[in-house]
């Protein structure tokens, strides 16, 4: 990011001179079948940025499947790739961090967007994000400042392993409200040793125990497995109501990543 922390306080006071973000009613995308939602532009002179969501209809803490689409005096662009790499910056003068977020965006056909994810790890009214907007390294709206919205409904898991030197992240996609019954269970998982950039941990050996409040399990649950991009699916069988916390120790070419006790998720079945 190319500026420091007064830009951003002078960018703030003078958006509405250098830069418009509008929040639109969301629309469908052109595409049919497509989840995507547009929920605001960015522009400044000749340049726009559309924001696209499949997630929400706004950026919110957690996970986040979002695609851009870049026009250039009026004409779409679909070619190379776009950067997006916001900042959690706690207060003027206070601590900042980047966000696990796909290190570039590039075309998707499908959609029609530069696609791919960001995760919010923190939602806290007190501070703001920061974010330059980047096509190709050619077109550029800097120094925009945002906010998110909160989710309730997100997990996001946080550890620190001293043998390895690294910081973990363990964001779950899905479920989110589960109901009884079997579900899907998808995380991703990420590491860095900065908190300003992240790497996506891929081929991790992941173990799950689904504990319901009453100390039973449950059966034919599966172990989360790799499918790329730091994506791990499985599937849990939350087979009672009332309470279930479902933990997960992690492996890596034989290291445990985990902490003891390991990371859990917690779900109340109504």
């Amino acid at each position: 990011m190319r500026y420091n922390i007064t830009l951003k306080v002078f960018f703030t006071l003078l958006s509405c001179i250098f830069v418009s973000c509008s929040s639109d009613t969301p629309t469908e995308p052109e595409e049919p079948g497509s989840p995507f939602n547009l929920i605001f532009n960015v522009e400044n002179g000749a340049l726009k940025f559309e924001v696209w969501s499949a997630t929400a209809n706004e950026l919110k803490y957690g996970y986040n499947e979002i695609g851009f689409k870049v026009f250039n005096n009026g004409v779409e662009q679909k070619n190379g790739y776009v950067i997006f790499n916001p900042i959690m910056y706690h207060g003027i003068g206070g601590p900042s961090h980047a966000m696990p977020v796909r290190d570039k965006f590039l075309y998707n056909n499908e959609t029609g967007l530069f696609h791919g994810y960001v995760v919010f790890l923190m939602y806290d009214t007190t501070a703001f994000f920061a974010v330059d907007y980047n096509y190709n390294n050619s077109f550029f709206i800097d120094s925009v400042v945002f906010q998110i919205g909160f989710n309730e409904r997100s997990q996001i898991k946080v550890w620190d392993n001293f043998v390895t030197e690294k910081t973990y992240v363990l964001t779950l996609l899905s479920p989110l409200s589960p109901g009884k019954g079997q579900h899907d269970f998808e995380l991703m998982l990420h590491s860095t040793d900065d908190m300003m950039s992240y790497e996506e941990v891929n081929n991790a050996e992941m173990f799950i125990e689904p504990k319901h409040s009453s100390g039973a399990g449950s059966v034919n649950n599966l172990n989360p497995v790799s499918t790329g991009g730091a994506k791990y699916l499985g599937r849990i069988n939350l087979d009672k109501t009332g309470l279930w916390q479902i933990t997960d120790s992690i492996s890596y070419n034989g290291l445990t990543l985990t902490k003891t006790p390991p990371p859990k998720f917690t779900f109340n079945i109504n």
